[in-house]
């Protein structure tokens, strides 16, 4: 693995890990009620799309980080559905 791709998993993994302040609040509080579902939904279809691409392409980078993007963007919309406020 190239020094780039290395580099290109970490910001991808670091970007899909910034959704957790917003996880650690929304559960926190018990409210979600200012998170935009549509939104959320999107960038979860968007990185599902991208995953899919890179498990065609067997290139762990995208896999990886489009994997963490969806696991946390899944559960804010679960916080937002759950807490349903």
């Amino acid at each position: 693995m190239s020094t780039l791709a290395i580099l290109a998993s970490f910001a991808g993994i670091f970007m899909g890990l910034s959704s957790i302040p917003q996880l650690i609040k929304i559960y926190r509080l018990k409210s979600a009620k200012d998170i935009s579902v549509i939104a959320h939904f999107i960038i979860v279809c968007g990185a599902l799309i991208w995953m899919l691409y890179g498990i065609e392409l067997n290139d762990f980078p995208i896999i990886a980080s489009n994997l963490v993007g969806i696991i946390t963007n899944s559960l804010i919309l679960n916080g937002r559905i759950v807490t349903g406020k």
